[in-house]
């Protein structure tokens, strides 16, 4: 490693296990009752599906072509138009807006929508409120010349707001044309469903042991960070109150490396927000106060998650890996090298290839399969500059894997406030794609 890159968790969680001053919510309400009860009431709401907006929804568009009733083909699967939109200068938006009212940010979990252009290329997503206030971040979307679907977690785009009112699509350039069809906000799982009906429930049946039961099981102790070591590795663990003790239901897991100057059991903290979230925390130690050497302790990595399958009851196909800095060089090199191991890649202030240890075309080349990957980036960052973090993001989006980008203002690591810093942006934007249903192959 050519820079020695501060620390993220041991600066922002001296404070342990209390959690006082990091311990924000994914950019949710504080007021966890309330935000528990508006889900409660949120269902999924349709913006636009084949011809028309749904009402109140109406065409706040800028310096853009729009046709609501385009039928260039092709068409998505099962539909007879879609909106065509054609930037007349870069910057030019879509502007979908709900006419009637700024909707609570926190009653809805994310943007979906089919997207594809007439030739490869992105677009920036953005939400604002009716009156024009931003969210202050905006994701970069992958356009291509087939239809994909996106779903994007509006933590990602919200920031600070509470509210909007506006979802935008902003054009890279001048002339772009791109379409997009079945646009709704989605609602948390689960938050529309009706209580079932009032009944006898009868005995819970035996649940026989799922076929990755743990073989050397670990007597767990939940929502606090715990040291474990094996012949070949240590790591920090965090096992959340969602957990089944029995061991009989497989679990997420999430496998950390920290930055330069970090620690293991800092970081276990930093990106565990709790006992509610749905994903077991790795945080690998053996590096603690320095630098990983990727071309050296990616056995390290791969050490702890197979030790933490022998103690715990994994779902293989739901292990995400992730790193700030030096950490998410490492993770990036873990990722290409072992992508059947990962359903995707989540980092923050790093880049893909270039303290690697291995170059862009052999990465790519090594991945099996092409890993879901959300990427935290912020444009002060003097350490891993946007300009060449942007060229190489977009180059894993080229060779077809699913990268969202987010932007936010700052630098390599900023102290935390309430509405900004390096790990207040990690909690709030990029650890809640360890809920978007990421899969690796089967």
């Amino acid at each position: 490693m050519k820079a020695r890159i501060r620390v993220l968790g041991a600066l922002v969680c001296f404070s342990g296990p209390t959690l006082s001053g990091c311990a924000l919510e994914d950019g949710s309400s504080p007021n966890a009752v309330a935000d528990a009860v508006a889900q409660a009431l949120s269902a999924d709401i349709a913006v636009y599906t084949d011809a028309s907006l749904a009402a109140p929804w109406r065409d706040w568009s800028w310096s853009t072509t729009v046709a609501l009733t385009n039928a260039d083909a092709p068409l998505a699967s099962g539909s007879a138009s879609q909106i065509r939109v054609t930037s007349s200068t870069a910057g030019g938006a879509l502007a979908l807006a709900y006419a009637s009212g700024d909707l609570t940010a926190s009653d809805y979990d994310a943007i979906a929508f089919d997207v594809r252009g007439p030739a490869s290329g992105s677009v920036r997503l953005a939400v604002e409120t009716l009156a024009g206030a931003g969210g202050g971040a905006q994701a970069t979307i992958p356009v291509t010349t087939a239809w994909t679907r996106q779903t994007i977690k509006l933590a990602a785009l919200r920031g600070t707001l509470t509210k909007f009112g506006k979802v935008q699509w902003i054009s890279a350039q001048s002339g772009q044309t791109f379409y997009l069809d079945n646009v709704k906000l989605v609602a948390p799982v689960g938050a529309s469903s009706p209580p079932p009906p009032a009944t006898t429930v009868p005995p819970a049946p035996v649940v026989p042991p799922s076929p990755t039961f743990p073989t050397v099981p670990l007597a767990v102790t939940r929502s606090t960070v715990v040291a474990v070591s094996s012949a070949a590795t240590r790591y920090s663990l965090y096992v959340p109150a969602t957990y089944d003790a029995t061991h009989r239901a497989p679990t997420k897991v999430l496998l950390w490396l920290h930055g330069c100057g970090g620690n293991a059991y800092g970081d276990a903290w930093t990106v565990s927000p709790g006992g509610g979230q749905s994903w077991v925390t790795v945080s690998v130690g053996g590096r603690d106060g320095g630098c990983w050497n990727v071309d050296t302790d990616v056995p390290l990595a791969l050490a702890a998650l197979d030790d933490v399958e022998r103690r715990l009851n994994v779902d293989r196909r739901r292990v995400v890996i992730g790193g700030y800095s030096s950490g998410g060089d490492m993770a990036y090199r873990t990722a290409f090298f072992n992508a059947r191991r990962f359903a995707g890649v989540v980092a923050e202030n790093t880049s893909p290839f270039r303290d690697s240890g291995s170059s862009q075309t052999s990465s790519i080349a090594a991945a099996a399969w092409k890993l879901n990957i959300a990427h935290l980036a912020h444009v002060g960052d003097a350490l891993y500059r946007i300009d060449a973090v942007r060229a190489q993001t977009d180059a894993l989006r080229n060779a077809g894997f699913p990268v969202i980008r987010i932007e936010r203002p700052g630098t390599h690591w900023d102290a935390d406030t309430a509405t900004s810093g390096t790990a207040r942006d990690l909690r709030a934007y990029l650890l809640g794609y360890l809920d978007a249903g990421w899969l690796s192959p089967p």
